[in-house]
Formats: structure tokens, C-alpha cells, sequence
């Protein structure tokens, strides 16, 4: 043995034992001071006191790392402590010397340093846990692409030496190395799949594919099987990614191949993936059964799969387990093509798309091209489309032209004729790959105008304006490319007409009528002239178009008639209401009131000549166009039309068209008759009452009274219309007299007589005051009548109204005005028969119990009241005799005690008075 080895461990050994036996006398000599430990004014313990740091210092001296190690610290706290500040020389030493485990040095070490070739080497093979080691192996991944490859490279080579150890043992430990060793492998296949797509993005030339790897995108990349990352690359458009995939994992994707193309976005020109998809039909179309079964052998259950398929289950019939036909082939073309139009609108791409497939033979792909193709006119030329292409489709030839200008305005003439042409070679191209018999070039022409002129009359007029025959030499006609021939050009132009929908529109319809050629300009118009024949037949064509011209000119004049009046329409619009075929009269009635409502609402004034010239023209409308309409039928709806117009001179305007007496017979389509005039009068009055306000000068009144009025010239003695008047008069006082209520016509027409009673008595306190008044309305309303019409009728109106007015005055407190309606109703003599007597009855038991008649009364008021009650009240109410007979008896004894005389008139039921004197 080395002596000086020796000497050292000596040294050693006695410094531990110099130590331990220092430390132990201090932690003894702390014993005996503990008793002496003062607490503090909290009553918590004073730290004891420590060792002096010159002793510890001095115990130290004789160890190397003295300096490492803390009496408050344990020497394994003090090598974790020295690991965690990467201190790994000195943590080194102290594991060596206290024997502590190196594999925590390695760890940290690995964990804390980047991750390199010469770290794997030098740090991790160097640790004991192998487990760990794979662990690291399996989830560490280093920035940079050789050392991941390395990394990964080591794990396996690990296990393999580890499992060749144990080969003769077969425990479960095997089965989970191998299962680590395949997870291994599948992770260094991702990164080799990886590699080949950083190249095929940044060129296999140099080292610049090595320098975009990143260990993040790595890190979800290799957990994700084949079909899950070409998935995810299609819906990012990633072709070269794509092409890697298909080719790098092509046993696994090739029955998803047109799945995974059904997920490249919409948005991408079909040109991009023409390879890919080139690849997949050659691919899946010479593939073998056997190819298939092999594929499905070495296809593990996906989660991931299963879910996609779930969510996308229109695309599970394009995952193909066996070879591909031309059927499969077609029907994915178009639902691919199908999909981007819905989605994107981008025609171009579907047409290209299509084209794709009908170059590789796919021959059924023409029909739903040449349909595509038409469509993308309407999505090209700065349509607003209304319509899907599936409806589209489905539309016939004439439907499909009628679609050509629902799009935006264009001032442009110039595009409108592009367009058209565009439009006839797409739908010449169409019939011809349809297989359809040919399209009428003329009835192309005329829906082409019809759709312009409804779309913007203003664009078909700059047409025929363009294409005039107005002023044009035969070698110019001659020379026009779209309508040649002048009788197709007026039927055009007549069409447009008869057709545009705005009303206006109307001035340019003057303007294109001012486009046609006269009759007289025949000679010149005829380019053909072949024979006599054809001259003359076309002559014959040319004059009965002209016919039909100056018809459409008569529309204009009465279409311009009735928009001048406030009542918009068009030619078409009249033509409609001119068949009486298909149009009643009560329709033809209608028109007419619309007419005449919209000429009044028009004007506030007119003079007679101005109405004059109106209706005659008003007359001429219904004899071409409402010809069911007869003469009397147009009187009573004018007349009607006037008086309804709100307009007073509206209204006399239609005084003059009502007969003020029976017409002579044949005078009768002049003027409305007295009778049925009479009647639409009275109607009409009841109707400007109904809509009336409460406002006692509100116009609605006023043309109800000149109704009135008018009714009254005629029949002086009509007594529907004295009450319509008296009602009048009686708002005007209810509004005058009683301004404290809204009295509205409607109202009052509806209420109780009782209840508008109280209404005018709750209109104001002192309401009851205006019996005359109250009196006066009551009678021009005809409330509270007898049902027999006698002689006294009106007195026993007057005596229920008066009984009425006092019972309310004795409610207010107004026992003054209640004593002089009594002695209103005692001198007219209401009681007998009627029943006056009964608010005499009331102030009779009030004489007693309220103070205020002892002064109002005198002595023989009250005698002539209590006999006015004996005389009239019922025979048959014996309490109420005698309590008239007790208060007699006791006015008889206030007239003893102030010697008094009194003098009572009885009147006992026989209209005779008796004199009693005491």
C-alpha cells in the first residue's frame, strides 16, 4: 500500500472523530443554557444561541470542501444543492466521496444543456436508469434534425442490447420493450418522412433543410398517422407535403387518395393538383385486388379515422377497397366540381376541374361542363345571382335566357350587345353538346328585349337606337347584324312596349315609338325584293304591324292621361284590365275609383272646365278599355268618389251630378237619380259623423251637415236627415255649453240615454244649472221618450229630465236650484200623471233634516209642496201618506205656536182644491 495514501486516510479518519466530538460537546454545553433561554415580549423562545463560526471554520479545515458543506445541511441536501446551480465538477467530487448517485448529475446535466450528438454520448449513455434513458429517447426532441435521428437511433440500439441480454428470459418486460421499440421506429419513420418533405420544400442541393426543422411541428407530426397528416396537409393546401405523403406512405393512403383530395381547399386552382390527382386515377385504376387486401391487412382501427368518416360521411363512398372505374371516377369529378361552386362560386376552378377529367376520357363529364360553362356567364358579367346552379340546371332554354339581364345595370350598349353574343354562342355550344333540336334565333331576339325592357327600359331604347331604320339608307339595313328586317324590328319594339314595367318608364316608350319607321317609308324598308309575291305579302305584314303601332300609341295617350291624374300605370297594366275576359266588373269598378280617389287627393281646388275636360276623357277610358262598365255605373261612382273625397269643393262638384228631381227617362244617364242620390248622401253624412273628432269646427262635421243640407234642399220633410241635423246642433251645444268632456259623434251615437245624461251632469259642477240647455240637446236628440206618441209626451219627458237634474243638484249640495225646478214642475202641473211629484218628494224629506231649507222655504212653499206630493204620488203608498200627513200635522202645530193662520190647498187626486182654515 502507498504510505502516504495511507497517512491521508489516517488524517481523515481523526479529523471526522476531532469533528463529531466537537460538534457533540457544543450540542452539549446548548443543553445546559437551554434551561436559561429567555422568551420575548411576545412570549415567543430566543433563538439559541449557534456555535461561533470560528469553531465550525476550525472543525472544517481538514476537509477539501469544507466550504461546501453547512452545519444546517445535510451533505446529500448540499449535493442536490450544488447540481441544481450546475456546479457539476464539485457535486462530482462530493457524490465520489460520500458515495451519492452520479445518474443526478448526468440527469440534470441532460435536461439543462442543448441537446447534441457528443451530449448523448458523453452524458446520457453514461446513466444507469435505463428506463429513463428511453423515456428520454421517446419524448426529448433536439432542435436539430441529425441529433433527433441520433437520439432516436440510440433508444433502439439500446433496447436491442438490453433485450439481447434477457433474450433467454420471456417476462413482461419484454412484451413492453418491444412495444417501446415499435413506437421507436414509427417516430424515426416520421422523421425520415419528415426529412423527405423539408427537402422537397427546400431542395435536396444543401443543408438548408436541416436548418428549418422544428422540434415542435415535429412533436405533434409524428404522433399523427398518415392519413391524419395528409388530411390536415390538404386543408393547407401543402402539395409538396401531399406528394411526399402519397408516395412515402403509399400502401396506407391509397384507398383514401380521392378522400384526401375531396379536402384541398375549394379556393385552389385545380391546375395545382393535377399530378396528384393523375396519380391517384393511375394508381387506384391499375391497382389489383390483391392491392387492396393488402392494404386492408396492414390498416390498424384509427380513431382518428373513424371520426373523420363519422363527421364526413358523404365522403365515405370515395374511400375505395377495390379498383377504381369510370363510374367512381365521374361521379367524384362531380361532386368535387359541385362542392367548389356551392362553396366558392369560382366556376373557372370547377370548369377546370372537369376539364381535367374529361382529358382523361371521362366522356359523361360534358353534360355537366357545358351547363357550368353557360352558368358562368351569369357569374362573370356582373350578375347579382337569385338563383343555385342546381335550379339553374333544371330551367329549360327560355328560362335560362330569361335570367340573362336580372343582373346589374349597365349604361354601356357595348356590353349589352357582348353580352348577348357571348350568350348565343355558350347556348349555341350548349344544344350542340346537349344533343336539342336548333333554338329560334328570333324568339332568342324577343326574349332578350323582353328581359331588357323590364330590366331597364332606358338600355332597350339606346338598343333601337342604335339599330333605328329611321333615316337609314337600304344599304345600312342591309347591313345590320342583329335585326335586319323592319317588321321584326317594330314587333320588337312593339313587345318592349307592352311590356316594360316601371311606370317611368313612360317617356322612354314615346321615345322608342319615335324609333319605328312611318307606313309611308315601305318602299324603302323592303331589302329583300325578290318577286311581287313576296313584296306584297311583305307589304301586308308591314301595314297590320303598323296597325298594331298606332293601337300602342292610343295606350300611351290614355296610360299619359292617367299618370298626369296621380294614378301610375303602365301599357301592360291597362291591357290587363281591358280584358273583360278575365277581368269582372266589380275589378273594372275598382280602377275607376282608384281614378277618381287619386284625382281629388291630386288637387284641393278645381274649376268646373278642369273637371269637365277629366271626365270626358275619364269617359273615353271606359268605353275602349271597361267596356262593362254602363253609364249610371259611372255616375254613382263619381258621385260616390266626390263626396267621399274630404274636399268641399270636391263635394259640390258632386251636388251637380245628383238629379234634384226625377229625371225624365232619357235623361237619366246624365245625372244620378233623387233616390239612390238621396241614399248615397245620407250614407255618406253618417259616414263623416263616424270619423269625426270631438273639435265642434272639424271638417268631417262640416261635409256631413253641406251632405245634410243638400238632402234638405230636396226633401224638406225627410225626418232621417232633421235628426242627422239636430245631432249636428246638438254636438255644437254639448262642445259649447259643456266644453269639460270630449264629445265625440261616434260616441254619442252609441251611448245610453241615461249614460249621456250623466255625462253632461258630471261635465261640470254647476252643470245642473243649465236646465235649459240640457233641456234643448235632450229634445234635438230625442232621449227619453215615451214609446206611445201622445200629447203628453213631451211633459213627461220633461218631467223624468227635471227629476233627474234635481236629484243632481241635491247631490251637489245645490238645494236652491232643486227647490226651483219643483216649483218649476208644481206651476206647470207635472205631477199628475207623471212623475214631477218625486223630486218634490225628495225636498219634502229633506225639509226636516237639512237646515238650509228652513231658510229657503217659507211656511206656505212648504204647505204647496206637501200638497203637491199628496195630490200625485200613488194611491197605493200608505207610509208615504202618512209621513206627508205627519209632517202636515206638525207645520199645523208650528203655525199654533207663532199664531199663525195657515192656509193648505189639498188637491185629493180629483184636480180640485180645498180650503182648511184653523
Amino acid at each position: 500500500m502507498d504510505p502516504t495514501r495511507s497517512t491521508n486516510i489516517f488524517s481523515h479518519a481523526f479529523g471526522q472523530i476531532y469533528f463529531a466530538f466537537m460538534f457533540y460537546i457544543s450540542y452539549f454545553i446548548h443543553l445546559l443554557k437551554l434551561p436559561f433561554i429567555r422568551r420575548d415580549n411576545d412570549g415567543r423562545f430566543i433563538d439559541p444561541i449557534r456555535p461561533p463560526k470560528a469553531i465550525i471554520d476550525g472543525l472544517m479545515e481538514n476537509f477539501d470542501d469544507s466550504r461546501l458543506i453547512n452545519a444546517n445541511e445535510t451533505v446529500e441536501d448540499t449535493y442536490i444543492r450544488m447540481i441544481k446551480s450546475k456546479q457539476y465538477e464539485t457535486a462530482m467530487r462530493l457524490a465520489k466521496k460520500f458515495d451519492l448517485e452520479i445518474d443526478l448529475i448526468y440527469k440534470n446535466m441532460w435536461q439543462h444543456n442543448e441537446k447534441s450528438i457528443h451530449l448523448i454520448d458523453e452524458c446520457l449513455a453514461k446513466i444507469n436508469d435505463q428506463m429513463w434513458i428511453i423515456n428520454q429517447c421517446i419524448d426529448c426532441i433536439p432542435r436539430q434534425l441529425p441529433v433527433q435521428r441520433y437520439l432516436l437511433q440510440f433508444g433502439i440500439n439500446l433496447i436491442a442490447h438490453h433485450q439481447q441480454q434477457q433474450r433467454q428470459q420471456q417476462s413482461e418486460d419484454s412484451n413492453v420493450f418491444n412495444e417501446i421499440r415499435t413506437k421507436l421506429s414509427i417516430h424515426l419513420n416520421r422523421l425520415d418522412l419528415y426529412e423527405k418533405i423539408l427537402k422537397s420544400k427546400f431542395g435536396n442541393d444543401n443543408d438548408d433543410f436541416v436548418d428549418n426543422f422544428d422540434q415542435e411541428f415535429f412533436r405533434q407530426f409524428r404522433q399523427k398517422n398518415p392519413f391524419q397528416l395528409a388530411i390536415e396537409h390538404a386543408h393547407q393546401a401543402d402539395i409538396e407535403t401531399l406528394s411526399v405523403l402519397f408516395a412515402h406512405e403509399h400502401r396506407k393512403l391509397a384507398s383514401h387518395f380521392f378522400v384526401i383530395l375531396s379536402n384541398l381547399p375549394e379556393t385552389l386552382p385545380p391546375s395545382n393538383y393535377k399530378d396528384l390527382i393523375e396519380l391517384a386515377i393511375s394508381t387506384l385504376s391499375n391497382a389489383t385486388d390483391d392491392d387492396f387486401l393488402s392494404i386492408t391487412n396492414i390498416d390498424d382501427d384509427d380513431d382518428y379515422e373513424n371520426k373523420f368518416y363519422a363527421n364526413n360521411s358523404d365522403q365515405l363512398k370515395f374511400k375505395s377497397d377495390k379498383p377504381v372505374d369510370e363510374k367512381y371516377l365521374t361521379e367524384w369529378f362531380e361532386y368535387r366540381a359541385q362542392i367548389i361552386l356551392d362553396l366558392t362560386m369560382l366556376i373557372d376552378y370547377s370548369l377546370e376541374l372537369l376539364r381535367i377529367g374529361i382529358d382523361g376520357q371521362l366522356s359523361r363529364l360534358e353534360d355537366l361542363y357545358s351547363e357550368l360553362d353557360l352558368y358562368s356567364l351569369f357569374v362573370y358579367e356582373n350578375f347579382t345571382l337569385t338563383i343555385t346552379f342546381e335550379k339553374f340546371r333544371n330551367l329549360s332554354i327560355d328560362e335560362k335566357m330569361n335570367l340573362l339581364f336580372n343582373g346589374e345595370k349597365n349604361d354601356n350598349i357595348l356590353f349589352i350587345r357582348n353580352l348577348f353574343e357571348k350568350f348565343f354562342e355558350k347556348i349555341t355550344v350548349y344544344c350542340q353538346r346537349k344533343q336539342l333540336v336548333n333554338v329560334s334565333r328570333k324568339e332568342l331576339l324577343r326574349n332578350f328585349f323582353l328581359n331588357i325592357s323590364r330590366m331597364d327600359f332606358g338600355q332597350c331604347l339606346k338598343i333601337f337606337e342604335i339599330y333605328t331604320i329611321v333615316n337609314r339608307t337600304t344599304e345600312e339595313i342591309r347591313h345590320l347584324k342583329i335585326i335586319d328586317d323592319p317588321c321584326d324590328l317594330i314587333e320588337l319594339a312593339l313587345e318592349c312596349i307592352r311590356s316594360y314595367d316601371r311606370v317611368s318608364d313612360l317617356d322612354l316608350a314615346f321615345k322608342l315609338m319615335e324609333c319605328l319607321p312611318e307606313r309611308d317609308q315601305a318602299h324603302l324598308l323592303n331589302v329583300e325584293q325578290n318577286n311581287d309575291d313576296d313584296d306584297d305579302q311583305w307589304l301586308d305584314r308591314f301595314n297590320r304591324i303598323n296597325d298594331e303601332a298606332d293601337e300602342i300609341a292610343f295606350h300611351l295617350s290614355m296610360v299619359e292621361f292617367l299618370c298626369e291624374n296621380n294614378t301610375p300605370i303602365t301599357v301592360k297594366e291597362l291591357i290587363q284590365i281591358s280584358a273583360t275576359t278575365t277581368t269582372t266588373t266589380e275589378k273594372q269598378l275598382s280602377f275607376v275609383k282608384k281614378v277618381l280617389n287619386n284625382f281629388c287627393k291630386q288637387r284641393t281646388t278645381i274649376d268646373s272646365l278642369e273637371w269637365k275636360q277629366f271626365f270626358l276623357n275619364l269617359k273615353d277610358l271606359i268605353k275602349k278599355y271597361l267596356t262593362s262598365i254602363s253609364d249610371e255605373e259611372l255616375i254613382e261612382t263619381t258621385v260616390r268618389c266626390l263626396l267621399w273625397s274630404n274636399n268641399e269643393y270636391f263635394i259640390q262638384m258632386a251636388f251637380n251630378h245628383i238629379d234634384m228631381m226625377e229625371s225624365i227617362r232619357g235623361n237619366r244617364s246624365k245625372k244620378l237619380n233623387t233616390e239612390k242620390g238621396i241614399q248615397i248622401l245620407r250614407q255618406v253624412a253618417k259616414d263623416y259623423l263616424k270619423y269625426a273628432g270631438s273639435q265642434p269646427d272639424d271638417v268631417m262635421i262640416k261635409y256631413a251637415r253641406m251632405c245634410l243640407d243638400f238632402i234638405h234642399t230636396i226633401d224638406p220633410n225627410d225626418f232621417d236627415t232633421n235628426d242627422e241635423l239636430n245631432f249636428i246642433q246638438a254636438l255644437q251645444l254639448l262642445n259649447q255649453e259643456f266644453p269639460g268632456k270630449e264629445w265625440l259623434p261616434i260616441r254619442i251615437k252609441n251611448i245610453g240615454q241615461q249614460d249621456l245624461l250623466e255625462m253632461i251632469l258630471s261635465s261640470a259642477r254647476n252643470a245642473h244649472t243649465k236646465i235649459d240647455e240640457i233641456l234643448k240637446i235632450i229634445h234635438l236628440l230625442n232621449l227619453f221618450k215615451s214609446s206611445d206618441n201622445d200629447d203628453n209626451d213631451d211633459e213627461e219627458q220633461e218631467a223624468r229630465l227635471l227629476n233627474i237634474i234635481g236629484e243632481k243638484a241635491i247631490e251637489n249640495g245645490d238645494y236652491k236650484t232643486a227647490n226651483d225646478l219643483s216649483i218649476q214642475i208644481m206651476d206647470r202641473n207635472l205631477g199628475h200623471g207623471k212623475s214631477g211629484w218625486k223630486l218634490c218628494y225628495q225636498i219634502c224629506c229633506l225639509m226636516n233634516k237639512e237646515l238650509e231649507f228652513e231658510s229657503l222655504l217659507t211656511i206656505d212653499q212648504r204647505l204647496r209642496i206637501l200638497s203637491f206630493v199628496l195630490a200625485h204620488c200613488p194611491d197605493t203608498d200608505v207610509n208615504m201618506h202618512y209621513d206627508l200627513l205627519n209632517q202636515l200635522k206638525n207645520l199645523k202645530q208650528l203655525h199654533v205656536n207663532y199664531l199663525i193662520e195657515p192656509k193648505i190647498y189639498i188637491n185629493f187626486h180629483n184636480g180640485q182644491s180645498t180650503t182648511l182654515v184653523q
